[in-house]
């Protein structure tokens, strides 16, 4: 989901995954290589809403900011 938002990086670095009963909260960022040479680092919060159906688990609700 977060492919476009993070311009399809091709490494992101998770910093914390928190979860609680069916939902769970995954924060990581990227770096990005300037021009200049210089890196910028950005942050992203993604939320998962998890059910199951049909004897699988599956995500019903994507989120982030």
């Amino acid at each position: 989901m977060l492919k476009p938002l993070i311009n399809n990086e091709k490494r992101v670095r998770i910093n914390n995954i928190l979860i609680s009963e069916n939902w769970a909260a995954i924060h990581f960022w990227n770096v990005v290589s300037n021009a200049d040479g210089t890196k910028d680092a950005f942050n992203h919060i993604q939320f998962i809403h998890f059910v199951e159906k049909d004897d699988e688990v599956k995500i019903d609700l994507c989120f982030a900011k």
